[in-house]
């Protein structure tokens, strides 16, 4: 059967008058309810890699020797470990399984940064000649800030949250004496090296309820301003560095 132009308006607005309505009932009826991980269970092909991902690859690692060693240690002068990432992927693991052995882990690997953690804020794994400006100690301290920060938002371990902003502290105590030209120098742009810090500092900043954080984004960072062309390739700085760019723009986002 074909249908006539006028056919298409009527379905249309049929269409529309319904959808409006629909939408009506949604708002007036529907209230969003919060889960907590441990109250899903993914299945299918998703969740047998989520198994995988957690019986083959986490609990198999050697984290004391190739994880918190170096930041025990803090002998570096350079780097990346990406402790603050594994802190994170094991607390939202514990999260969805509490299965025992994860949450040892996730206890574990918290103390033990917790325990390395100096009187003046700095979880790092840099010798202090190489601290705040050697690559990449920021992006290396703010991820371990952000492993705590979901330790906290996860299992309201508050020893985790004070972590967290303590080493918030010391980036922002020490960031006005970034050396002139660093990007240029470092041969990477200020916003790759760092990447991520500023959705830490604003989480840190809703957790606790303190606007500096925040206010480190919007007049430190500039993040509301920030409209960064997409750049293709990695130019000059490597400017083009898709993960740098998405953290920025989910920044901009949550604050």
């Amino acid at each position: 059967m074909q249908l006539l132009p006028k056919t298409f308006g009527v379905l249309g607005g049929a269409l529309l008058i319904m959808s409006g309505a629909l939408a009506g009932l949604a708002r007036a009826g529907d209230a969003m309810t919060p889960l907590e991980p441990a109250d899903v269970k993914v299945g299918g092909e998703i969740g047998r890699r989520i198994d995988v991902m957690i019986n083959n690859n986490l609990l198999v690692l050697n984290a004391d020797k190739d994880f918190l060693a170096p930041f025990q240690k803090k002998d570096k002068g350079g780097g990346y470990i990406g402790l603050g990432k594994l802190i994170d992927a094991t607390v939202r693991f514990a999260a969805y399984t509490r299965d025992e052995k994860v949450l040892a882990l996730k206890k574990h690997l918290v103390q033990q940064a917790i325990a390395a953690q100096e009187p003046d804020g700095y979880l790092g794994m840099m010798q202090p000649a190489a601290r705040m400006w050697g690559m990449w100690d920021i992006h290396e301290m703010h991820y371990v800030a952000w492993g705590h920060l979901s330790d906290y938002r996860f299992f309201s371990e508050k020893p985790s949250l004070e972590a967290a902003r303590k080493i918030a502290d010391y980036i922002l105590q020490r960031w006005p004496t970034m050396p002139k030209n660093w990007d240029a120098k470092t041969g990477i742009a200020t916003h790759v090296a760092v990447t991520g810090l500023e959705r830490t500092m604003v989480a840190l900043s809703q957790a606790t309820g303190d606007r500096k954080y925040a206010d480190f984004c919007l007049k430190d960072r500039a993040l509301a301003e920030w409209d960064l062309p997409i750049v293709i390739g990695r130019r000059d700085l490597i400017q083009g560095h898709i993960y740098a760019y998405m953290c920025r723009s989910l920044a901009q986002l949550e604050l």
